[in-house]
């Protein structure tokens, strides 16, 4: 359950709690989105709903997971009950000292890993915000430096 659970995190960006409230009612295959809900058993930062699209390996690893119950919970424990996310991080953690990785590594890391990645590739800060949930784009702009420099690019094309 945790080699899916953290590569849906770290293909979509999701927070530990939001991933371990999801349920399969928030996931359109199809669509290749998933929605991040604001309810009372699970609320999120920013107190709203959001869509998040699903990369190709998230796709993938929910397929292979579907379930039928609308209702379930997509990611669920060794025995098949739910986790919570203090659980998920302690055994995330407990890997991670296996594989000797460095102890600044926890698995919000993956949170951050994902809007490196995204916008390394290109993806415009505000879009990240979205896609992320971050209330103020300050919190996006810490990633702001790993934009690739295509300014002179961005200008010749407005000036078209």
């Amino acid at each position: 359950w945790l080699i899916p659970l953290v590569t849906v995190a770290v293909y979509t960006g999701l927070r530990g709690g939001e991933l371990v409230a999801l349920r399969w009612r928030d996931i359109n295959l199809e669509t290749r989105t998933l929605l991040v809900r604001h309810r009372a058993e699970s609320r999120t930062k920013s107190r709203r709903d959001r869509a998040v699209p699903l990369a190709r390996q998230a796709m993938e690893v929910l397929a292979s997971l579907k379930r039928e119950d609308q209702n379930a919970l997509v990611v669920r424990g060794a025995r098949g009950g739910s986790i919570n996310k203090g659980y998920a991080s302690k055994c995330f953690l407990r890997y991670r000292r296996r594989a000797g990785l460095p102890n600044e590594i926890h698995f919000h890391s993956l949170r951050h890993t994902t809007a490196s990645w995204l916008v390394q590739g290109g993806v415009s800060l505000l879009r990240v915000k979205e896609i992320l949930g971050h209330v103020s784009i300050q919190t996006t702009m810490r990633y702001a430096h790993l934009a690739p420099s295509n300014m002179l690019e961005e200008v010749e094309q407005a000036m078209r």
